[in-house]
C-alpha cells in the first residue's frame, strides 16, 4: 500500500486529478464520492461501500483505464480512495492512452 497523503494528489501523464476522479466515481459508483472524500478514507470502513459498490468502483476505474488492476495483496478493508487513485494514475502513466477521449 502507498502513503494515502501522497497517493491522493498524484497523477499520471493523462490521469484525472483526484477531485475529477471522485466526480466520476460519484456518478458511476456511489454519491458518497461527490464531496471528494479525503484520500485517507477507507472504502469499506469509512465510506461504507459494500461488495457490489466495490465491484462497480473497479469497473468504473477500468472504464477510465482498461489496464487498471489492483495488486493481489490489496486488502479491501484497509484500501483507501487515495490508494485506488494512486494505482489508477500509475497505470495511466504506464499505459498512456486509456479509454478516455
Amino acid at each position: 500500500m502507498t502513503d494515502p497523503e501522497v497517493a491522493g494528489p498524484t497523477t499520471g501523464a493523462r490521469a484525472l486529478p483526484f477531485a475529477a476522479f471522485c466526480a466520476v466515481l460519484a456518478t458511476e459508483v456511489d454519491p458518497v464520492f461527490a464531496t471528494a472524500p479525503p484520500p485517507t478514507s477507507r472504502l469499506w470502513l469509512d465510506l461504507g461501500l459494500d461488495e457490489l459498490a466495490l465491484c462497480r468502483l473497479h469497473l468504473a476505474v477500468e472504464d477510465l483505464n482498461p489496464h487498471f488492476r489492483l495488486p493481489d495483496q490489496a486488502d479491501a478493508d484497509l484500501m483507501t480512495i487515495g490508494d485506488i487513485h494512486h494505482y489508477y494514475a500509475t497505470m495511466e502513466a504506464e499505459h498512456v492512452g486509456g479509454a478516455r477521449s
